[in-house]
């Protein structure tokens, strides 16, 4: 890792290695030009009750292996879904009712917290937590009363 250790490898910077060539290149790099800046995709557009659900991650549970600890069972929270504030009271909700959330042709039911940190129209859902089922996100879904 210092500046000296090239004198093992090279004759001198930017030099020829010691003992030779070390040979020929098997695999050359492909020769695609990767568009690492394209346009940003269309911003989410809901339909009615539909959320863009996005994970949320905790420090106790969130990891399967961890999960399994009887320390960390202790620790982690109950399964929720996280919705904004202003969203529930439209909804006529409050915190702990039940929703039902149905995606990719399945229905989970959750109560829910609110915050008013996440944005309208995102709902959070922890990752990993026992009782909750995988879910690929970022997923659509609809989300209504119990």
């Amino acid at each position: 890792n210092s500046v000296q250790s090239i004198n093992k490898y090279q004759i001198e910077v930017g030099g020829p290695l010691h003992g030779g060539d070390p040979g020929r290149r098997l695999i050359e790099p492909a020769q695609n030009e990767f568009n690492f800046f394209n346009p940003v995709s269309e911003s989410f557009k809901n339909e009615d009750g539909e959320f863009l659900c996005l994970p949320v991650y905790h420090i106790f549970g969130s990891d399967e292996l961890s999960n399994m600890s009887p320390a960390i069972q202790e620790r982690i929270p109950k399964p929720y879904i996280l919705i904004n504030e202003e969203v529930l009271v439209e909804q006529k909700m409050k915190d702990g009712d039940l929703i039902e959330i149905d995606f990719a042709n399945e229905k989970i039911k959750l109560p829910v917290k609110s915050s008013e940190k996440i944005p309208k129209r995102i709902a959070g859902i922890p990752k990993g937590l026992p009782g909750i089922p995988f879910i690929n996100f970022p997923v659509r879904a609809k989300i209504g009363a119990a």
